[in-house]
C-alpha cells in the first residue's frame, strides 16, 4: 500500500504457559511422591500429557503475529488464520495483560492475538490511530459546518441584494443545515 509504514509489530511467545506446566508438573510430582505407590509411572505419563499440551498450545496459539501500520492491522490471529483491517474499519481495541492478549474489533468481527510480549505498547499504538481517526473526523465535520455556514450567508447575501426569494433562501439554509 502506498506511504504504508509499520509502526509497531509483535509475535507470540509462550513463556507463559510453559512457566505455568512447569508449576503444575512440580506440584503434581511431589503430591504424586506423597500419595502413590506407582510413582514413576505416574510421572512419566504426566510428563507425556505436558508435553503434548504444550506442543498444542505452540502450534496453534503460538502462530500469532501483529503488524500495525498507519493504514491497517494485519497477521494472523489465534490459530493461524490471516487478517487484514483497515484502520478506518477498527471499532475498539481491548487488552488482557494476564496472558498478553489484545483483541481488535471491527464492525463484522473481533480477533485476538495472545501472548504478545510486547502488548501493552501495541494496544497504546492501535488506541493512537483510533484516536488521530477520531479527531480528523470531528476535524472534517467542523470544516462542513464552517462551509455550510459560509455558503448560507452568501445566500442571506443574495436575499438581500434582491438575486434570489425568500423561498429559494429558505429552502437552501434547510437543505445545508441537514
Amino acid at each position: 500500500m502506498k506511504d504504508e509504514k509499520i509502526i509497531i509489530k509483535g509475535k507470540a511467545d509462550i513463556y507463559i504457559i510453559k512457566y505455568i506446566i512447569y508449576l503444575i508438573t512440580f506440584i503434581s510430582i511431589f503430591f504424586a511422591f506423597l500419595k502413590y505407590k506407582d510413582f514413576v509411572l505416574y510421572v512419566i505419563s504426566y510428563i507425556i500429557i505436558a508435553a503434548l499440551i504444550c506442543w498444542i498450545l505452540k502450534n496453534t496459539m503460538g502462530k500469532s503475529e501483529i503488524y500495525v501500520t498507519n493504514q491497517r492491522v494485519y497477521g494472523k490471529s489465534v490459530f493461524g488464520f490471516r487478517v487484514d483491517i483497515p484502520v478506518d474499519s477498527i471499532t475498539s481495541v481491548s487488552l488482557l495483560s494476564i496472558i498478553d492478549l489484545i483483541r481488535v474489533s471491527s464492525s463484522s468481527s473481533t480477533i485476538a492475538f495472545m501472548f504478545m510480549p510486547n502488548s501493552k505498547e501495541i494496544h497504546r499504538e492501535i488506541n493512537k490511530l483510533i484516536l488521530n481517526r477520531t479527531r480528523k473526523n470531528k476535524k472534517d465535520n467542523s470544516e462542513k459546518i464552517i462551509t455550510n455556514a459560509d455558503e448560507i450567508k452568501k445566500y442571506k447575501e443574495l436575499l438581500d441584494d434582491g438575486a434570489i426569494t425568500k423561498e429559494e433562501y429558505e429552502k437552501k439554509k434547510k437543505e445545508l443545515l441537514k
